[in-house]
């Protein structure tokens, strides 16, 4: 129903439950004069049959909504502009102070219009600052001399829960290196392929994605030195992987082939989109022999 619709439906809905209403007080007093029996069986039948239909409380809305919203919501709106009673709720307060429309003192007198004492309203105020938050916290602690049970405290200060200090807090404390530096750490020998496992799961990989982070960060042939493998026609192993147990072999091949060096372009992360170009990068070398 669109909302003048539901008005004129609810127009007859009053009309039938005035009706209504009226029989039942004609009948309620009929009854009344007739006998005591009636009585209790006509009062009886708002409460079993019009309550559990939700008729009573259709009768009363189809009464109360248009009064509301012809005549008390207008009525309301009209003393509220003639009087203007409303303040700003205590969000609102603050944030006028904060952009330095009110001072702090008139801040307190408005609050007094909302039930809080100074007290309680410097207490509003001193509570409504925004804290820093962990990751602020533990960079003031790796760039200053704060102690860790300081750090402790402060994080007690901005809401922490310090259920959680020894679980989840303190062990976030130290930082761990990049993925980048740590592989660069074990290129240099600086740390163990088992330091570099552990690490890297502080990053949120297992040991199966450490390997392969380890593997990969090999550099990988040129195109050049494919095609100088293909040229002077020696023995090479190409990695190959297979598809179902991921596992690396290597096939060994006497005299790379142009299906081969194709295969190896892409293993190098050539792009095949442009084989035709790196093709014409292929030539027999005139100086070997066949």
């Amino acid at each position: 129903l669109t909302p003048a619709r539901a008005a004129e439906k609810a127009k007859i809905v009053t009309g039938a439950m005035a009706i209504l209403n009226l029989g039942l007080w004609m009948a309620h007093t009929v009854a009344e004069v007739a006998s005591l029996g009636q009585v209790e069986a006509i009062s009886e039948l708002k409460d079993m049959v019009l309550d559990p239909m939700g008729l009573s409380s259709i009768s009363q809305q189809t009464v109360t909504i248009p009064v509301t919203e012809l005549l008390l919501k207008p009525l309301q709106q009209h003393y509220a502009a003639e009087f203007t009673p409303e303040i700003p709720d205590i969000a609102e307060l603050i944030n006028i102070v904060v952009k330095d429309k009110m001072s702090l003192e008139d801040f307190k007198e408005w609050m007094k219009f909302r039930g809080f004492n100074e007290t309680w309203s410097q207490l509003i105020w001193d509570a409504h600052f925004i804290a820093p938050d962990y990751g602020n916290l533990i960079k003031a602690f790796y760039r200053t001399d704060m102690s860790e049970e300081r750090l402790i405290e402060l994080m007690r200060l901005v809401d922490l829960d310090p259920d959680y200090n020894e679980e989840i807090w303190r062990v976030n404390i130290g930082e761990i290196p990049p993925v980048s530096e740590l592989v660069n750490q074990r290129v240099k020998e600086v740390i163990t392929q088992g330091k570099l496992d552990e690490s890297l799961k502080f990053w949120g990989y297992p040991q199966e994605w450490s390997a392969r982070i380890w593997d990969a960060h090999f550099m990988a042939p040129s195109l050049n030195d494919i095609l100088t493998a293909f040229r002077r026609r020696i023995p090479v192993d190409i990695p190959e992987i297979d598809e179902g147990s991921g596992a690396i072999t290597y096939r060994h091949v006497e005299r790379l082939t142009i299906s081969d060096v194709h295969q190896l372009m892409v293993l190098v992360d050539l792009d095949p989109r442009y084989q035709t170009i790196f093709d014409t990068r292929i030539y027999e070398d005139p100086s070997i022999t066949q």
